[in-house]
């Protein structure tokens, strides 16, 4: 336990491992039913393996979650659904379930089908992205070509994760059991976030005439047959800002803030009431370096992580550096502290954060 509230993990070598192996963490997580933090990353001996891990709350507390025996599985995405964490795999979803992580298997002894009488029991899709909105629902955004990745144009949603929303009747075919309906949407994907307002996800991608927008689905848009793009959340005649790997998150008055590189470098923006505004940190604290998520705190602050200068709270429209950067390893030979990847959790407010191969707890008492 370090000074000023934080704790600090470094992550264990990957099991098997070379020596000087660690983990390479490109995502967390919270874990609301440990109240600590689930991370992954790939590792240096086998290439495109994953390794995932649970951390905390208390220093020294990391612990291995055991995975799936499947050749080239890599977990691509986590989301804490309030019911436990819900992994995005190359094939398919997982729940992790004390340490380890186990196939959804929704609809045990379902047969998988095309057919719209009775859905698959296992979604087995590469997922991109997971996502949870206000009403606990999950989305995913994936592909069904899982052979060669994800295409960026196919997804699906699961509705909801309490079983006791789940239905029991579909096109007059009736259950022995409830059950999670698998719905399917499609929209130009690149990045997206959970709706903390109500439900639905919001989506930013490229259109296929090569034009940015921001979309928003929400529950009533998804069908068994994937639809055309939704429509624009953006009004006509207003510029939606070109972003290379952008970054978004939402918050509970239903601003979406969205990240990314543009012309100019590193820009973030607000899109409140139709409109984009540019809410750029001040070049004297982005120092020029680039953005490498976004999150929305509890009392509705706005974390953003960079790739050199830690991490930048916006608080009341005030852009300052976070107290967390002082405790943040430096690259060798330079001053630069980047962060990979972060992480809030939702019952205490600790901020966590992931660099290569450490992570830190920040409390705020």
């Amino acid at each position: 336990m370090g000074s000023g509230g934080m704790r600090a993990f470094e992550t264990p070598a990957p099991i098997p491992a070379l020596p000087e192996d660690r983990t390479a963490l490109r995502w967390l997580a919270s874990d609301s039913e440990s109240g600590g933090v689930i991370g992954g990353g790939a590792t240096g001996s086998a290439p495109g393996a994953t390794v995932v891990w649970r951390f905390g709350p208390a220093a020294g507390q990391v612990v291995e979650i055991a995975l799936p025996r499947e050749s080239g599985l890599l977990v691509t995405a986590a989301a804490d659904t309030g019911r436990g964490v819900v992994l995005g795999t190359s094939n398919g979803l997982l729940r992790v379930t004390g340490d380890a992580a186990e196939w959804w298997d929704m609809f045990p002894g379902a047969k998988c089908t095309t057919t719209l009488t009775v859905e698959p029991s296992r979604v087995r899709e590469y997922v991109a992205a997971l996502a949870v909105d206000v009403e606990a629902n999950l989305w995913a955004a994936g592909s069904r070509r899982r052979s060669i990745g994800y295409d960026g144009f196919s997804g699906f949603t699961v509705l909801p994760t309490d079983p006791a929303r789940w239905i029991t009747e579909l096109l007059s075919k009736r259950f022995d059991r409830p059950y999670p309906r698998l719905l399917r949407w499609r929209a130009p994907f690149r990045a997206m976030a959970g709706d903390a307002a109500g439900p639905g996800v919001w989506v930013y991608g490229v259109r296929g005439d090569g034009r940015p927008d921001l979309m928003h689905v929400d529950p009533a848009m998804a069908t068994v047959i994937p639809k055309a793009d939704p429509d624009s959340s953006v009004p006509a005649g207003t510029a939606v800002p070109s972003l290379a790997d952008p970054s978004i998150t939402a918050d509970r008055q239903g601003r979406v803030w969205l990240a990314g590189d543009g012309f100019q470098g590193a820009r973030l923006y607000r899109f409140e009431g139709g409109a984009f505004d540019d809410v750029t940190p001040p070049a004297a604290l982005l120092e020029g370096r680039r953005f490498s998520q976004l999150v929305v705190g509890p009392g509705g602050e706005l974390y953003a992580a960079t790739d050199g200068v830690g991490v930048l709270l916006l608080t009341d429209g005030t852009w300052a550096p976070h107290p967390i950067k002082e405790s943040l390893p430096t690259v060798e030979g330079t001053e630069l502290k980047p962060v990979s990847c972060m992480a809030i959790d939702r019952n205490s407010g600790y901020l966590w954060v992931g660099t290569d191969n450490n992570v830190l707890c920040w409390t705020p008492d």
